[in-house]
């Protein structure tokens, strides 16, 4: 069973078509025609592992509202077992403004409280989180409160590797762990300066990240790949040429396909490659996407 901790969402796409601008505003008028919700962030990761038939447990905090109880629905709907973590805040929202029929994307408004868990709702959970007996965690941060330092000292005693999406803030969290995946503009926030995105600087900035972190490393970086970091060296694995429509949710996609790919061969490398051709996939759909154990290894 793969256990995963982040802050979730709910992602939600209202479609439709522009023929018009509006009169009062130089903005275009969408006249809608279908709205779907998904799960998003740490969501999405759970719902890339399911879709990848794994074993899945999801602890996030949400609200006490119709957000919350649909993020609660969908989970139970593909088998995910949720724990909530806190219910005491607004359920992260998404939603995005989509032009068909060709896929533009108009507007973004977000819904959020950024606040840091209280250290008894962790205390309040851990027992039942210890007694599931995780294989491994995903951490999935987009730094809106559910990874605090208590929260990751217990999930630390679990002793079981440790894979993490992070985001700069909290990157002093995240050392020793087994592995960190920050993309190449996170690498550029953690060292505070410009990380060209060519395998020799990436190279130079990844020694530097595992030699402060104490930790295995893959930088993803968009159509270039990625590049691993670890104790045997470094390597780099190309991405595979797609058309892309919609980067939404690659990061999360990635990283559940790495652990899956980990999981299944003890590689690496192996999983590196895999991971790289489930986002390279899912960049080509529309929307918070997922992809099929076939689509990876066809």
């Amino acid at each position: 069973m793969v256990l995963i901790v982040g802050d979730v969402m709910l992602d939600r796409f209202v479609f439709g078509t522009v023929d018009r601008i509006n009169p009062e505003a130089p903005v275009p008028i969408l006249g809608v025609s279908e709205v779907s919700h998904n799960l998003g962030g740490a969501g999405n990761v759970a719902m890339n592992l399911v879709t990848l038939h794994e074993e899945v447990t999801l602890v996030g905090a949400v609200g006490d509202d119709d957000e919350g109880r649909l993020v609660q629905t969908l989970c139970k709907r593909v088998g995910i077992n949720f724990i909530p973590l806190a219910k005491d805040r607004i359920t992260t929202l998404k939603e995005r403004y989509v032009a068909l029929p060709y896929r533009q994307q108009l507007l973004r408004v977000d819904r959020e409280l950024r606040l840091p868990i209280e250290d008894k709702c962790w205390d309040a959970i851990f027992p039942k989180i210890r007694g599931l007996q995780p294989e491994y965690i995903i951490i999935s941060d987009y730094a809106k409160g559910v990874i605090t330092p208590y929260g990751m000292r217990k999930l630390r005693t679990l002793d079981v590797p440790l894979f993490v999406d992070p985001k700069p803030q909290n990157i002093e969290l995240y050392k020793n762990s087994f592995l960190i995946k920050p993309n190449i503009r996170e690498v550029c926030s953690i060292l505070n300066r410009p990380v060209a995105n060519d395998d020799r600087t990436v190279e130079e900035a990844g020694r530097m990240l595992y030699d402060k972190l104490q930790s295995n490393l893959v930088i993803t970086r968009s159509e270039k790949g990625a590049t691993l970091i670890s104790k045997d060296g470094i390597v780099h694995v190309p991405a595979e040429r797609r058309e892309v429509y919609d980067v939404t949710g690659a990061g999360d996609t990635f990283i559940a396909a790495l652990v899956w790919g980990y999981k299944r061969t003890g590689n690496l490398i192996e999983a590196v490659r895999l991971a790289n051709k489930a986002a390279g996939t899912v960049v080509s759909k529309l929307g918070v996407a997922t992809v099929t154990v076939d689509e990876i290894l066809s």
